[in-house]
């Protein structure tokens, strides 16, 4: 296996980051406030080249709606 072969299977290891903390104060809830920061920290996370993903509690419904609008899916329910 020689260094050519290693830089590039270094190359295709797909990476993740986690969208951790993504808040908004709720008085201006409709405004668009939570999709531009979610969408602005997805964006830096993407041109990481990386995969964001999060966490979600199943009670939080708008933060569910929110992220399925931005392409989010469900992979796992705890």
């Amino acid at each position: 296996m020689g260094l050519e072969y290693v830089e590039e299977r270094a190359q295709s290891i797909i990476t993740y980051d986690e969208v951790s903390a993504l808040v908004t104060h709720p008085n201006p809830t409709g405004k668009g406030y939570a999709k531009q920061l979610a969408t602005q920290t997805v964006n830096v996370i993407f041109d990481q080249n990386k995969i964001p993903y999060l966490h979600v509690a199943e009670t939080n419904s708008n933060a569910i709606a929110l992220y399925e609008k931005l392409g989010f899916t469900t992979r796992k329910k705890n």
